[in-house]
């Protein structure tokens, strides 16, 4: 994993299966000014990190990056997801209070055996689910976590087919990396949405 900055707030990021922690160092930097911290791992068989890449067992790596950061004083946390790194967001979400939200971006219902339609009922943070308009699946999972989970949440949903970081950083980057700050400043020490 790696640290960036440090903040009463951490914002974790889970990466998807085409990519790894890497991809998100630019928004690391966005988050960092924002007055936020910011810390991306590995998922298990991701060089670096060692084992195979086992999907449906990527809310434990998710879980494990959160107790490390516990064990080093964090007490309130963020959770950013791309496609899979969402679905293992809400997973996780739904048994941890401690995490004051959770941003999906492009999260499948389920992926190889990791499937989160009945946990999303669960997370009592806030939610923000982002799809893009004609990444078809995307755009139907987003809705059915949207309908499933209770408030406080928010569905947005933005032109083209971009997917999970490709979406982040693509033609609404500015627009979707502001909402994101904004839900977090929203939430990191209220419960109304901004």
């Amino acid at each position: 994993g790696h640290h960036y900055g440090s903040s009463d707030i951490t914002v974790v990021l889970a990466h998807m299966s085409r990519s790894d922690q890497q991809i998100w160092r630019e928004f690391a930097g966005t988050l960092n000014k924002a007055g936020y911290a910011a810390f991306s791992f590995n998922f298990r068989g991701f060089k670096p990190s060692k084992g195979d890449k086992e999907i449906p067992l990527i809310d434990r790596d998710l879980e494990g990056a959160l107790e490390y950061l516990e064990s080093q004083g964090v007490k309130k946390f963020f959770i950013v997801g791309a496609s899979m790194g969402g679905t293992a967001a809400i997973k996780v979400a739904a048994h941890r209070d401690i995490i004051g939200g959770i941003v999906t971006i492009s999260a499948p219902l389920e992926i190889n055996g990791l499937a989160a339609e009945e946990d999303v009922k669960l997370v009592s943070g806030a939610k923000l689910f982002f799809a893009a308009e004609d990444d078809k699946s995307a755009q139907h999972s987003a809705g059915t976590f949207y309908r499933a989970a209770k408030p406080p949440k928010l569905f947005e949903s933005f032109s083209g087919s971009e997917h999970g970081t490709d979406l982040l950083y693509g033609q609404h980057a500015v627009n979707i990396q502001q909402r994101i700050i904004e839900f977090i400043d929203g939430f990191a020490g209220s419960t109304e949405l901004r």
